[in-house]
This record gives structure tokens, sequence and C-alpha cells, in this order.
């Protein structure tokens, strides 16, 4: 099960890579693109990890891109 959920996770990394971002920001833009959802609201300590997190809102995904994270994290 864990081999299994790394990797979606290390198929998730590539995926940002190619959009040149990051994981976490793939996963913040992920996750405010859902239906119903308003707001997202990452923590962070550092002034480098908030730097980080506010780029999360330039980057755009369409559905077909969607579709591809979504397939990932769903299958078995």
């Amino acid at each position: 099960m864990i081999l299994h959920t790394l990797d979606k996770v290390d198929a998730l990394k590539d995926y940002a890579a190619g959009k040149n971002t990051t994981l976490p920001n793939l996963a913040l833009t992920w996750f405010i693109s859902q239906e119903g959802v308003d707001a997202v609201i990452p923590g962070g300590k550092r002034k480098e990890r908030i730097r980080e997190n506010t780029q999360a809102s330039e980057i755009r995904l369409s559905k077909e891109e969607l579709n591809v994270i979504n397939d990932n994290l769903n299958k078995n």
C-alpha cells in the first residue's frame, strides 16, 4: 500500500516538474480547482514557503490536466 502511494506521489512530482512547478503548488492548485472549494489556506512559517505558496495562484489547470491528476489519484 505504501509503495503504491509513493508511486502516485512520484508520478505527480513528475507531472508538476513538467508544468515547471513544485508538487506542493500543484496540490494547492488542484485543491482550489475542486468544485465547491472557494479558498485554500496553506501553512507556512518561513517567508520562502509563503512566497512559494503564492506562486500556486499563477498556475492554471485545464479540465484535461485535472483529469490526468484525478486519474492518478484514483488508481488502485
